[in-house]
């Protein structure tokens, strides 16, 4: 077998190259956004400018983010790679809407950009294609044109774990694109590409290394010259960290027979800027902060589009950031709830932890979804504020929900004996001495057999609420698959616990024995 040749790797993205100017907001890309830039050609510096975007997508969902830069002199700073705003299974195209603001609060400059456009399927049809892998199971939902499902290793990534895919028939090959931007961190530390006529005699296509460098959040395109193939087969020559699997959600074969989709009929030819009228005018304020360090769940920016439609059918208006500087005394003055959705790691300074907990103890109301509780495990407060911390995840199946309390706000929408599929957790320094347990694991519908269950006493709240001070803490520990978040019932809930935990809505918190 001939040497390896290194080739570059074009992401599907690729950025515009437009110029910087005078204070402004730049959003680069062609056919998909690649990376957000704040610019300044002024020669002084610009310290704690805020930027806002709000991404409106074909059906009219949208959300608007926000996050804290300092401007350099004369100079730039990328404020996001974009790799999250996409989601072709809800839209044939985005517009993006930008504004910049001063530390006054003074707005600098505002642009409409798009719009970008889905190509989701490219280069050849799958008709005819067989898989094999080394390990894992169902090959076939690589390419089954649903980028929810996905063939994964089973377990984590190691060296010498392959993807063989069959065909059907010897075609120009040009390429390959891998999609894992479903579970994001699940793509390969190095990649060696070889094709074959006979699945006996195989070439060497192409190699490559570091590809957190080029990786745009799970999507790694690799291209080369056109080859007559029948078979290509993708090995793991380099684990992305210790502990990801290796996932496929879509695989697409490039070839120059099969030029790339153009855009899908009927996108719109111009930027498509406004925004639904909220139903009801917004007496709330409610931050949505979903800043990772750890795990990141594909359900935190999911929720984004659905919480601002909550709020604006039920009266209160959502910002989203992922920048723990927007958690200060100053930016939280003036809003009612802040939501930990689905964090993980460690991410606040002390005068950040500070400002939280004065927040929530004057009176404020604090949300935490799903991983909130695999969050800031070097801050004892925090566990007091949320609850409990995160102690594994026995199950990912359908499970048996027991409401304890059914009158509610956050019990009142969910049926007795709710079974739901999600990614369960069992919670450490966690007790019903502290907390309000709405809704608890029910034994008699649940595998209670799973490995790795570690509380001896089988007691596995799901949703509880504590006073905090003057304020209200809810939590929820659903909320990991995004179809969990797309059901009614689960939204109701979520509401519910929002509405609870802002004085919108009344129900006990006192804590209360396990029931019998």
């Amino acid at each position: 077998m001939r040497a390896h040749a290194v080739v570059g790797i074009a992401v599907v993205a690729v950025a515009s190259g437009a110029a910087f100017g005078a204070p402004s907001v730049i959003v680069e890309g062609t056919e998909a956004p690649t990376a957000l830039w704040a610019s300044n050609d002024t020669p002084g510096a610009m310290p704690d400018c805020r930027v806002e975007w709000t991404l409106i997508y074909a059906d009219g969902s949208h959300y608007t983010e926000a996050a804290i830069v300092d401007l350099p002199a004369e100079g730039s700073v990328q404020v996001s790679d974009c790799r999250e705003w996409w989601d072709e299974r809800r839209s044939a195209s985005l517009t993006v809407v930008t504004e910049l603001f001063d530390a006054g609060g003074a707005r600098l400059s505002g642009s409409a950009y798009g719009p970008f456009r889905s190509v989701p399927r490219r280069g050849l049809p799958v008709d005819g294609w067989t898989a094999k892998s080394s390990r894992g199971a169902g090959e076939d939902l690589a390419f089954d044109g649903n980028p929810q499902t996905r063939w994964d290793t089973g377990a984590k990534q190691r060296s010498g774990d392959w993807y063989l895919l069959d065909l059907g028939r010897t075609q120009q090959v040009s390429g390959v694109i891998l999609d894992a931007r479903g579970s994001a961190e699940d793509y390969p530390g190095g990649l060696r590409v070889e094709g074959s006529t006979d699945g006996k005699t195989w070439q060497s296509l192409a190699e490559i290394a570091d590809v957190p460098a080029i990786n745009r959040g799970g999507l790694v395109r690799v291209e080369f010259d056109p080859t007559p193939i029948r078979a290509v087969q993708l090995t793991l020559t380099a684990p992305h960290g210790d502990s990801w699997f290796w996932s496929i959600h879509e695989l697409s074969v490039l070839s120059p027979d099969a030029p790339e989709a153009s855009a899908p009929a009927g996108a719109a030819e111009e930027p498509v800027v406004a925004k639904a009228a909220p139903a009801v005018a917004p007496e709330k304020s409610v931050l949505y902060f979903s800043c990772t360090r750890g795990f990141r769940h594909s359900a935190a920016p999911y929720m984004k589009p659905i919480l601002t439609r909550l709020g604006e059918e039920n009266g209160f208006s959502v910002l989203c950031s992922e920048d723990p500087r927007m958690i200060s005394k100053e930016r939280l003055a003036g809003l009612d709830c802040v939501i930990f959705g689905n964090t993980t790691g460690s991410f606040l300074d002390d005068s950040q932890k500070v400002a939280l907990l004065d927040f929530v103890s004057a009176g404020g109301a604090f949300v935490g979804i799903h991983a909130a509780t695999d969050t800031h495990y070097d801050w004892p407060s925090y566990r007091d504020l949320v609850g409990g911390w995160f102690d594994g995840h026995p199950w990912n199946e359908d499970v048996k929900l027991l409401v304890e309390v059914p009158d509610h706000p956050a019990c009142e929408p969910v049926p007795q004996g709710w079974v739901v599929a999600d990614e369960i957790y069992q919670q450490r320094d966690w007790s019903r001495d502290d907390v309000c347990v709405l809704m608890s694991l029910d034994p008699s519908g649940t595998d209670m057999t799973k490995p790795g269950i570690h509380r001896k006493d089988g007691d596995f709240g799901i949703a509880w609420c504590k006073r905090y001070g003057k304020g209200r803490s809810f939590y929820t520990a659903l909320g990991h698959r995004e179809e969990v978040c797309d059901s009614p019932v689960y939204q109701a809930h979520l509401l519910g616990g929002m509405r609870w935990a802002m004085g919108q809505a009344e129900g006990t918190s006192t804590p209360h024995p396990r029931p019998e």
